[in-house]
């Protein structure tokens, strides 16, 4: 399971990180872009109005580099939307156990 980790992304403070049906496609164009680029596997994804969060699967070793990627380019759109400064962050977290990748696929359906 150490191949597998969930990426989430907000913005300090608990702020808003979607405002329109717009903003979440705009997301996921981004997310399907550096998903092909660094070769990853998007499992699961659950888009909130504070947050976002995928599933990956991290064969190649980029997780690192797909979540700063997706962070900067949505952290920029945002910007340009909203006409402020936007610092947006990441985290990443490793499934480390079947019933953790389990559970976490549960909330998202429910969601």
């Amino acid at each position: 399971m150490n191949e597998i980790f969930q990426l989430i992304l907000g913005i300090p403070g608990n702020e808003s990180i979607f405002f329109t049906e717009r903003d979440e496609d705009r997301l996921l164009d981004y997310a399907k872009i550096y998903k092909d680029r660094f070769e990853l596997d998007l499992l699961a994804y659950c888009l909130q109005k504070k947050s976002a969060h995928f599933i990956i699967y991290d064969g190649p070793g980029k997780k690192e580099l797909f979540g700063h990627n997706l962070t900067e380019a949505y952290g920029y759109y945002l910007q340009l939307v909203t006409g402020k400064e936007v610092r947006m962050s990441n985290k990443l977290i490793a499934m480390d156990s079947i019933d953790q990748y389990m559970n976490m696929m549960k909330l998202f359906h429910q969601q």
